[in-house]
């Protein structure tokens, strides 16, 4: 076994073993080549490091590894230089107390190929480092798979990353761009804070508590991702973070997006799919959700709650169990969404008149549009077509409905109950058995409706009969 220890003077090549008995440096202009098959041991119990400024060749072969690391050590392989020319390829690094490698200053290494396990973190980058860290399989580590700080901005691709604590951390400026990796059984997948900007795209993450969290003013860039089966979010963005969620396939998670604490967010083009709730917005946060596909979701297709606002445009929501729930004084324009065949189109509770549902095609669905305890929302120039029941006024309830085309909803087209008092005018009301119920203490304010084909017009129970009124 050859010992080694302080500042190499010459090139050197290493082979079989080696033991760094104190930290090593390669200095500026020196090489050190390592030889496939060679397994370089760490002084334990005190600091000891393998610290690059020149150039570190390290190349192993699938039946020759190189192998950095013993039991226990606490050091890393440090990347301190610009170490232009330097690679770390089919090596094993392992059970660091630290980090495996460090990546600092303006460094430039490929780190490629290699099984990064059971250390405390995998690889550090941190200053302005902007290495390549590509096809390596990152596993079981302490607290990360690999850590992002102060500007660091890392190509990270084409790794396997999975059962860490956080699969990649990112945080205080932090500027990675995340293509092409598959990260599973983490805590947190991919976890970016800070006022970090990361790029994350074309991955797949799947089976981690949380697939993706942005928090602390971070920029949020997701997109053409495969996000799926995440016990507790697929993506989580927070604490006034802000950015785009785009073209992603977002499926099987508890949750599929959850937007809160002030983020402002574009979510477009995606879609989502077979989650308990497939997004979900709250906690003041704007949001332009636009052109998604919504669907099969066993829970909520989409809620607005905690004073969000904002727009929901041109979506397709179908086959959810409710497709759009509002509550909480939420501020949201619902306008030329295809809201079709959930077992409820719309619930909307503790709306404020500023929440508007236009131009909306509703249809197909057991009730299309549920208005509940005191929402005052204004329902206007929709299409609500072929539901079971078009609209539900129940629990005190006053919503504005106006100028609506109802068609073809079996039971009821507007039914009126438990102290709901809408204003309902200028609709077009036809082929239902009842056009509007007005049952015991509701109190609907009835104007310029037009009615054709329905089998009772208005229905009142309990109350003055008024027939001919509307008609």
């Amino acid at each position: 076994m050859k010992k080694v220890c302080g500042e190499l003077e010459n090139n050197e090549i290493w082979q079989g073993e080696i033991y760094l008995t104190g930290t090593v440096v390669v200095p500026e202009k020196i090489t050190l080549k390592i030889l496939p098959g060679t397994w370089v041991f760490f002084r334990p119990m005190d600091s000891c490091n393998l610290i690059v400024k020149g150039n570190l060749e390290a190349s192993g072969e699938p039946d020759k590894e190189i192998i950095f690391g013993n039991k226990y050590w606490i050091g890393s392989v440090v990347f301190s230089g610009k170490c232009q020319n330097s690679f770390l390829k089919g090596c094993l690094l392992k059970q660091s107390d630290i980090a495996a490698i460090i990546c600092e200053n303006e460094t430039i290494p490929e780190i490629s190929g290699n099984e990064l396990t059971k250390n405390n973190i995998g690889i550090r980058c941190a200053g302005t480092a902007r290495p390549k860290i590509i096809n390596n399989k990152i596993q079981k580590n302490t607290k990360a798979g690999i850590e992002i700080s102060s500007g660091a901005a890392p190509e990270v691709s084409g790794n396997t990353i999975a059962d860490n604590l956080s699969g990649i951390y990112c945080y205080d400026n932090g500027m990675p761009v995340i293509s092409g990796n598959k990260i599973s059984k983490n805590a947190t997948g991919i976890a970016c804070s800070g006022a970090s900007e990361c790029k994350i795209s074309e991955n797949k993450v799947f089976d981690n508590n949380v697939g993706i969290s942005y928090t602390e003013n971070s920029e949020v860039f997701v997109k053409n991702n495969e996000i799926t089966a995440n016990k507790i979010s697929g993506i989580v963005i927070c604490q006034k973070s802000a950015g785009e969620i785009v073209e992603n396939e977002i499926k099987d998670n508890c949750a599929g997006i959850n937007c809160d604490s002030e983020a402002k967010i574009e979510i477009k083009n995606n879609k989502i799919h077979n989650n308990q709730t497939g997004a979900r917005v709250g906690g003041s946060t704007i949001v332009d959700f636009r052109s998604n596909e919504v669907f099969s979701n066993t829970g909520i297709g989409i809620e607005c709650a905690g004073n969000s606002s904002g727009e929901v445009i041109g979506n397709e929501l179908k086959q959810n169990n409710i497709a759009f729930l509002s509550k909480d004084n939420t501020k949201v324009s619902v306008k030329n969404n295809s809201i079709l065949n959930n077992g409820l189109g719309m619930s909307l509770w503790e709306n404020n008149p500023e929440f508007e549902v236009t131009d909306n095609k509703i249809s197909e669905n057991r009730s299309g549009i549920e208005c509940h305890s005191s929402t005052k929302a204004i329902i206007t120039i929709n299409k609500i077509t072929d539901n079971i029941k078009g609209i539900d006024c129940r629990d005190m309830s006053a919503p504005t409905i106006s100028n609506n085309t109802f068609k073809g909803n079996k039971n009821i087209a507007i039914d009126c109950y438990d102290f709901s008092c809408p204003k309902i005018t200028g609709n077009n009301i036809s082929g239902s058995r009842i056009g509007i119920a007005r049952i015991e203490n509701s109190k609907p304010a009835l104007e310029d409706n037009k009615f054709n084909d329905n089998e009772e017009n208005i229905f009142e129970f309990n109350a003055e009969r008024e027939k001919n009124r509307n008609v």
